[in-house]
């Protein structure tokens, strides 16, 4: 859910079991567009069982307005728990895939069908009638987020869609990823090269601006770095899955002779094993730069973490 608030997808996490209402998930697709202030004073008629002071009524009103649900219904059911094919038809629409799902037949296995063929909605396990919880959604909109658009070209010969290299993450939200190597935290460092001032983390070769206080468990990772096109913003940051990781408990460490740490496989054996540290290997101690360790750095350690990036 972190990642979400960072990047203005959600407004507050909520249990991960927690159902997710038609009226909820019309929230989170709102926010999923950047719809931004999208309140309305004017109390207008959309449906039945959607009285303008209800709570979710604005985010219905939007998707309403800008035909991403049906219009042509009497009621929408905004307390009542969605369902993967209510949710696919959604995705289809804000992504636009609503064209291609109309050739397949246009009804919810049809959605269902272009949304995971396009890698709009992973595959959760479930069916089109079975309904979402809180942890779905976030699956769904972290993979619809990062899916490519369908863009629509209107010329004499008709409208025609074409997919295309823009992500909705950046179509809404003007957001970019940028795929590298944390190096630098202010005056953190991985690689013992230069620092950087308060608030600034080097990835790669560029330097942004963050708020994000624990930038530094990232040092020497690997990373997906979100900023803002045109700024130097970073907004999140996680782990790419190219890393490769190993950790050793310090419960387990038997010995280090500079040149190797001698540790026990597990808590229930006294069998050892060597891990021997490259010559070419950065090191890190307390999450920054140092040129070697010494005994008591190793041996004392809570954790030892090596980083494959």
């Amino acid at each position: 859910a972190r990642k979400f608030l960072a990047l203005g997808m959600i407004d507050r996490p909520v249990s991960a079991q927690t159902a997710v209402t038609r009226g909820m998930f019309a929230q989170y697709a709102a926010m999923f567009m950047n719809a931004g202030d999208y309140s309305y004073n004017d109390g207008k008629y959309i449906f039945d069982d959607v009285p303008a002071d209800h709570k979710c009524y604005a985010a219905i009103r939007y998707l309403y307005e800008n035909s991403f649900i049906d219009t042509t219904k009497s009621t929408y059911g905004p307390d009542e728990p969605i369902t993967l094919g209510e949710a696919a038809v959604i995705i289809c629409r804000i992504t636009g895939y609503e064209a291609y799902a109309q050739q397949r037949g246009g009804d919810y296995s049809a959605y269902y069908t272009v949304a995971t063929t396009n890698e709009l909605i992973p595959a959760l396990g479930k069916s089109t009638s079975d309904t979402l919880e809180f942890t779905d959604v976030l699956e769904i909109l972290d993979t619809a987020s990062e899916a490519s658009m369908v863009m629509s070209n209107m010329s004499g010969n008709g409208t025609s869609y074409e997919n295309s290299d823009v992500t909705p993450l950046y179509y809404y939200h003007k957001i970019l990823v940028l795929e590298d190597i944390l190096s630098a935290f202010g005056t953190y460092t991985s690689d013992g090269g230069d620092t950087t001032s308060s608030g600034g983390v080097r990835i790669g070769n560029d330097t942004f601006i963050t708020d994000i206080v624990d930038a530094y468990k990232y040092l020497g990772c690997r990373v997906d770095a979100y900023y803002v096109e045109n700024t130097d913003e970073l907004v999140f940051i996680e782990q790419n899955e190219r890393n490769e990781t190993f950790v050793i408990d310090g419960s387990l460490i038997e010995s280090y002779d500079g040149t190797a740490i001698t540790y026990r496989r597990d808590e229930n054996t006294t069998a050892t094993k060597r891990e021997t540290l490259s010559k070419s290997m950065s090191r890190m101690y307390n999450y920054n730069y140092t040129a070697e360790y010494t005994k008591d750095d190793v041996e004392n350690a809570e954790e030892i973490i090596f980083i494959d990036n």
